[in-house]
């Protein structure tokens, strides 16, 4: 069934990403395809944000349809404007190699994905609430009465969970999903990687090389599935944009409001991403105004305005909550401390070696080190653009390396927060380090055989210094990306997670299955159907202890629960006597019967409740 949701996902993704091109400066055919998927992307949270003003469903059916006449309006814009000349076979042979590179991370952080048959730590399996309440009900924010279906819903931003929630709506398997296209975004985002060095650098094939060694980076991106993978290509696609002249037209060009669109994108989609982009790409509009001032190019500050356009932008995008909103956002368990929002870094203060080296025992949600040969390329890169900034040699110095330097500094400023007065999610700065470390990489490559005077024989020495970096993170990179990863906190045992997986697993997709202890997104992210947004679960669990068999039974079926599952929660919560008097009770009244007997879930059939019924698509 991915098929048809890969086949919702290019419509909903690409179609609006190859209207947003069209703004761009003319460029290459294969250009506009490849780039129209990160550049979907980040063109996502507006139509997110368009449909909801309009008070229209998330359908997926309606996105598609929207995505399908993008498509169209883009291809008149194409025939309609010059035709960009063809770049050479070696241009388009390094930009399908990026494709190549992404879709190979893309698969490899998918295998490691499904190596286990539930989602690994916590945050994923708030992203399966949120992602099957949008499928079902069509929409990001709840209404009032109902319970908190998840934390990453509004007022946290949604748009990563609209996502999954949208192509959930084409494809049944909700676990799939979430691993799929999680893995494709991932893949994507070195994509736009590839796009943004190659504006930085002029060079193609330092771009390949770059992205190259960012995709076997074991500081970038996991397969761990959270709202940061969406937010990562947004802040590629809008470095593209901002390297690549977009913004040079001024407010009177599309090319600048593409910028500024891109930017804002990358600051509304994740809280920690939101203050890192925003900081990062003001810093190098900045530089570049800089630079562009002292050489006395013309209106060198448009990169900075855009910027500014799209910072208002953000500001007005995160006012729209209301304060009781914003104060339920800052005092929700978890957003802020421990969840989906917090400071995740455990008080790390990294070493010098921590940087250098890659490490294979590391955290699933952000790894850490750049790999010792990418660390000492990178730093060759550094020094080669300080050697350029001289007096005698600023002619020729290009101002993105002078930003690739300043973000460097910036991320080891960032993940080092914890020995700081100030912090700002110092772990999950690594990302932000790894995207300029990997670029200076290539740079200190062309820098190091930069003495050979052939041309093909420096080509040569460049790459293979390159495939040298690349070979020594590949293992580190790819044990950790195939490691079975453990399913999270909260569970008490692996045997009580392995329990719910084999409930899972011998049952139809979407069964009905009150957990009576539990949490309920730890069955949706099973692909069990629960409701964790029904106000009525926390009162029953509440007096769970003393609740007679016959009023259990009676909200099972008043809701069409087909199974109760009781686990080691109960055991947790009630006390061993506890959990075994509320089994008697049940079995007491005569209608419920054993299913399952696993050591981490006892399942019991409900008497007189029908089928499960079929997911539906979100109605209006």
């Amino acid at each position: 069934m991915n098929a048809l949701a890969l086949g919702a996902f290019l419509l909903v993704v690409g179609g609006p990403g190859l209207l947003a091109v069209s703004a761009a400066p003319r460029l290459p055919w294969l250009d506009r395809l490849l780039l129209a998927l990160p550049v979907g992307l980040a063109a996502f949270p507006a139509v997110v944000l368009a449909l909801r003003a309009l008070h229209l469903p998330l359908d997926v059916r309606l996105l598609a349809a929207i995505g399908a006449a993008a498509a169209i309006l883009a291809a008149g814009f194409f025939r309609g404007a010059r035709a960009e000349p063809s770049p050479p076979p070696r241009r388009r042979g390094f930009a399908l190699g990026a494709a190549l590179v992404a879709a190979a991370l893309a698969g490899t952080m998918y295998h490691g994905a499904t190596r286990y048959p539930w989602l690994e730590d916590d945050d994923p399996w708030q992203h399966a609430a949120a992602a099957r309440y949008v499928a079902l009900h069509g929409r990001t924010a709840q209404p009032p009465g109902e319970a908190r279906a998840s934390i990453v819903l509004e007022p946290y931003p949604p748009y990563y969970a609209a996502l999954m929630g949208v192509l959930h709506q084409a494809n049944p398997d909700l676990e799939d999903v979430l691993k799929f296209f999680n893995a494709l975004v991932v893949g994507i985002s070195v994509l736009a990687a590839f796009f943004a060095f190659e504006a930085m650098s002029g060079s193609a094939a330092a771009a390949l090389a770059a992205a190259a060694l960012l995709a076997v980076c074991p500081a970038y991106m996991s397969h761990f599935i959270w709202a940061q993978t969406l937010a990562v290509p947004c802040f590629l696609a809008a470095a593209w944009a901002l390297a690549g002249g977009s913004a040079a037209g001024g407010a009177r060009s599309a090319g600048f409001w593409l910028t500024a669109a891109l930017v804002w994108a990358s600051t509304v989609v994740q809280p920690s991403s939101a203050a890192a982009s925003g900081l990062l790409l003001a810093l190098a509009a900045a530089v570049v105004g800089l630079v562009s001032r002292a050489r006395r190019e013309p209106a060198p500050w448009r990169p900075l305005a855009a910027v500014a356009a799209a910072g208002a932008a953000s500001l007005a995008t995160w006012g729209l909550l209301s304060r009781a909103q914003l104060q339920a956002y800052a005092t929700t368990p978890g957003v802020f401390r421990g969840g989906a929002g917090a400071d995740t870094s455990g008080g790390l203060v990294y070493g010098f070696l921590d940087v250098v080296l890659a490490n294979r025992f590391d955290k699933i949600d952000q790894g850490t080190g750049l790999g010792w040969a990418t660390a000492a390329l990178a730093a060759a890169g550094v020094a080669a653009t300080i050697l350029a900034a001289r007096p005698s040699a600023r002619a020729t110095l290009r101002p993105w390396a002078l930003v690739l330097v300043a973000w460097t500094a910036v991320a080891l400023v960032g993940i080092e927060g914890n020995a700081l007065p100030l912090k700002l999610f110092p772990h999950r700065f690594w990302v932000y380090l790894a995207i300029p470390a990997a670029a200076l990489a290539a740079e200190g490559a062309r820098a190091c055989t930069a003495w050979l005077r052939e041309g093909r024989a420096r080509f040569a020495a460049a790459a293979a210094l390159v495939v040298a970096a690349f070979a020594t993170n590949v293992g580190p990179r790819l044990w950790l990306q195939d490691t079975a990863w453990p399913p999270g906190s909260a569970w008490s045992d692996m045997q009580h997670a392995a329990g719910y997986a084999h409930v899972a697993a011998v049952l139809p997709r979407w069964t009905r299955v009150l957990t009576l202890c539990f949490r309920d997104e730890f069955l949706v992210g099973l692909d069990l159907a629960a409701e964790p947004w029904d106000p009525a679960l926390a009162p029953l669990r509440a007096r769970l202890a003393t609740a007679s068999g016959e009023e259990v039974i009676g909200f099972a079926r008043a809701r069409r629960y087909q199974y109760l599952l009781v686990d080691a929660a109960c055991v947790d919560r009630l006390g061993r006597d506890g959990a075994r008097a509320l089994v008697d009770r049940l079995r007491g009244t005569g209608q419920v019967e054993l299913a399952l007997d696993d050591p981490g879930a006892l399942l019991v059939r409900v008497a007189g409740v029908g089928q499960a019924a079929p997911l539906p698509v979100a109605a209006p």
